[in-house]
């Protein structure tokens, strides 16, 4: 079993976002980088899936979708 000892529990209590401007942004960029992966992917998804239809009816409508999603 692992133990630290107490006069080391509050050194490594410094590393935190609290007490670091450095690891408060890095967690908030890692975040905000999280949110926009989810959105890609559920706009991605929207396209495969509900593209499908789209895509057989008006193929060129579906691409300008998909470019313009791409941009924002």
């Amino acid at each position: 079993m692992l133990e630290i000892p107490k006069r080391d529990i509050q050194w490594w209590s410094n590393f935190t976002p609290r007490y670091s401007i450095y690891l408060a942004t890095y967690f908030t960029m890692t975040g905000l980088h999280g949110l926009h992966i989810l959105e890609g992917s559920l706009v991605l998804g929207f396209f495969w899936r509900l593209g499908a239809k789209l895509y057989r009816t008006n193929a060129e409508h579906l691409a300008n979708r998909m470019d313009l999603s791409g941009r924002f």
